[in-house]
């Protein structure tokens, strides 16, 4: 797999050493809850300031890695999204008045969550990656951008400058 990345010297290779281990944590807004180390922790609102909180007590520490799919879609163009992507919660889909939503309130609560050296990884919707970049920008990460097998801008990475 091929994949484009633009202002790529910004960030080191984020693949473990042979001899390491990294530890997964899950959480899912549709589920309203999270999981670390194969335990529920009672639910999960993006909106929330205390259940980032709860997620890193539950977890013990910050996280060196943060990855996102947030709801992207403009409300107002949910609408007219096709049959099978309308099968979906609307939860799972609206991102708010211009789908940004939920990019400004993670960035905004990732002092929270993100190790000092920590990177987050949001996947974007078309023509996104622009203003995900300018949010996390604005919030001090530098920035690169991921293409999809389509050449689509599709991830945006942040790490704190």
């Amino acid at each position: 797999m091929r994949i484009s990345v633009r202002e790529a010297d910004v960030f080191p290779p984020l693949l473990l050493p042979k001899d390491q281990t990294c530890e997964v944590s899950l959480w899912s807004f549709q589920e309203k809850q999270f999981l670390i180390q194969r335990k529920t922790v009672k639910r999960f609102d993006a909106l929330d300031t205390e259940d980032y909180e709860a997620l890193v007590t539950a977890n013990g520490k910050q996280f060196d890695l943060v990855l996102s799919n947030p709801p992207y879609i403009p409300t107002d163009d949910i609408s007219s999204l096709d049959a099978n992507v309308l099968s979906e919660p609307e939860t799972a889909l609206d991102g708010g008045e211009d789908g940004l939503r939920f990019y400004r309130e993670i960035t905004r609560h990732l002092p929270i969550i993100l190790s000092p050296e920590g990177v987050i990884c949001y996947e974007v919707g078309i023509g996104q990656a622009e203003d995900v970049s300018a949010i996390l920008k604005a919030a001090g990460f530098s920035v690169a951008v991921l293409r999809d097998l389509h050449g689509i801008d599709r991830v945006v990475l942040g790490k704190k400058s």
